[in-house]
């Protein structure tokens, strides 16, 4: 990640492995500041307006070698959303809020 500018995160949505797949992959490449074109798995999907996601993943990456002005904005706000949803903090006070609801 260090080395890169864009990142590409292929998948076939379609497969029914991939289902289950995590946010982990694409919240990386958006906490190491580089931006992601990726294919539009479910767990992705909340990541739309901070990465580029979609099923043609050359015509994500046109577009942000075309458009360099938008995807830093897009970078820092995928950064934010990490950090609000998926650093270690944040799941930990989900998991905590869980619990405590069913211990009640």
């Amino acid at each position: 990640l260090e080395r890169c500018d864009l990142v590409i995160l292929p998948s076939d949505p379609n497969d029914p492995r991939k289902s289950g797949a995590s946010a982990n992959r694409l919240a990386e490449v958006l906490q190491a500041g580089r931006f992601a074109v990726a294919s539009p798995l479910q767990s992705y999907l909340p990541f739309a307006d901070t990465a580029w996601v979609g099923v043609n993943l050359l015509e994500g990456i046109a577009w942000a070698l075309q458009h360099p002005e938008l995807v830093r904005p897009r970078i820092a706000k995928g950064q934010a959303l990490v950090q609000e949803k998926y650093a270690m903090q944040a799941v930990g006070e989900q998991w905590c809020a869980l619990l405590n609801r069913q211990l009640a």
